[in-house]
């Protein structure tokens, strides 16, 4: 390998609530913002994590996270238990009402329904 190449570097996820709420929201930002999150998870349930930067206010960024972790849980219970197991539903719940959390906070829809 030459000297003269360099390393490629990945661009990171940048998610900034302040700037979505401004703009039109469109199927095609609907499906950017989908895809993110979607690798996200993927990237929560491997052994990495992608170069993520999440702005806009605190209560937005926190009802973010909160969704976030409870999808994970969500996902984690159902391979695990089964979706008729009790602890499943009670994370669906949970997951459900960190959801409407969300879209309360930052007007936005959550991506998985």
């Amino acid at each position: 390998m030459s000297n003269d190449l360099k390393e490629e570097k990945l661009q990171p996820i940048v998610i900034d609530f302040t700037d979505l709420k401004s703009k039109r929201l469109d199927e095609s930002w609907l499906r950017m913002f989908g895809s993110n999150v979607k690798y996200l998870l993927k990237a929560m349930f491997g052994d990495w994590m992608p170069d993520v930067k999440i702005k806009g206010s605190t209560a937005d960024v926190n009802s973010f996270i909160d969704a976030m972790k409870d999808e994970k849980t969500y996902m984690k219970s159902f391979r695990t238990h089964g979706l008729d197991d009790p602890r499943t539903w009670r994370s669906r719940y949970e997951l459900d009402r960190s959801v409407r959390k969300f879209e309360d906070k930052t007007g936005l829809t959550w991506p998985f329904k």
